[in-house]
């Protein structure tokens, strides 16, 4: 009988510790892959530079119950938003206006002008080549003109990050020092096991 017993302790502890293992070898591998989602998809906003680029004029915005004035926003690095006046009793800010971002999504666009708010981003800054000189001959003294990146395309491309390296290995060793812990807790509560079932007999 107490060799019965002793048993189903050893069984009883082990089958908790491969039950232990097991959840958290599975929630270690799905952590990166949240991580990776909720990672940031571009820069963020800049917060002076702004200008008016475009008058969109009066018409309905998303989330607005009634019609707004609407403008274009633009950033030399790339940025365009749209965004619609708050403060109907003022001016609207004219094309060519500069603005500053005085929040999360709100612009300022001038003394005495309507504050403006973003409702939507049409297009964020891309990866382009450093800017380079091309040399311009001529009879005089040559000359270097520099060319500026365009910023015509809407997708944004995403840096990937190389495999492997410190993370990965940093990772491992958490979950190998997890899982003897684990192991460990559940040898010791088999063994109480067995020790409380050889009491009662």
């Amino acid at each position: 009988m107490k060799r019965f017993n002793r048993m189903c302790g050893i069984l009883t502890g082990a089958s908790l510790a491969i039950f232990l293992i097991g959840f958290v070898a599975i929630w270690s591998l799905r952590a990166p892959t949240m991580q990776a989602r909720a990672a940031p998809l571009s820069a963020p906003k800049p917060v002076t530079g702004w200008y008016v680029c475009r008058n969109l004029g009066f018409g309905a915005v998303p989330g607005v119950p009634d019609p707004r004035q609407r403008l274009k926003l633009c950033h030399d690095s790339g940025w365009e938003v749209y965004a619609y006046c708050t403060q109907p009793g003022l001016p609207i800010p004219p094309v060519g206006r500069r603005c500053t971002r005085i929040s999360g999504d709100t612009y300022r666009c001038g003394a005495g002008n309507q504050r403006v708010r973003e409702y939507r981003t049409l297009q964020t800054p891309v990866d382009t080549a450093t800017p380079t000189a091309t040399p311009i001959i001529s009879t005089a003294t040559p000359t270097l003109t520099p060319t500026r990146p365009a910023f015509g395309a809407t997708a944004t491309r995403s840096r990937r990050s190389p495999t492997g390296g410190e993370g990965n290995a940093a990772q491992l060793q958490t979950l190998l020092y997890t899982e003897i812990g684990i192991l460990l807790l559940s040898v010791v509560l088999g063994i109480w096991i067995v020790r409380q079932l050889i009491k009662r007999v």
